[in-house]
């Protein structure tokens, strides 16, 4: 499933996930992100999100997570998970 799309929700997912963590750790992470990251990185990922989330392609999404995480959501998990973000990040 691996495209050119979403490279930094890709990276936040290969560099910040670790796949034992429960949501609430997750969520914490994505603060962690914002923390550490440049501007522009975090900007990069609001922007995926944003796109995702207007895209409403939940399969997509889940694919990537799967891919680069090894979590398993559910689409309505990963809508949330997204939403979530999102509001960390603003």
């Amino acid at each position: 499933m691996s495209t050119d799309k979403y490279e930094t929700f890709k990276y936040f997912l290969d560099c910040y996930i670790v796949t034992t963590e429960s949501y609430i750790d997750v969520l914490e992470t994505v603060q962690e992100f914002q923390k550490s990251e440049r501007e522009k990185i975090t900007y990069d990922l609001i922007c995926e999100l944003v796109e995702m989330k207007s895209k409403n392609k939940w399969e997509e999404i889940q694919a990537i997570i799967v891919e680069h995480s090894f979590r398993r959501y559910n689409p309505e998990k990963t809508k949330l998970l997204i939403e979530d973000m999102l509001r960390i990040l603003n």
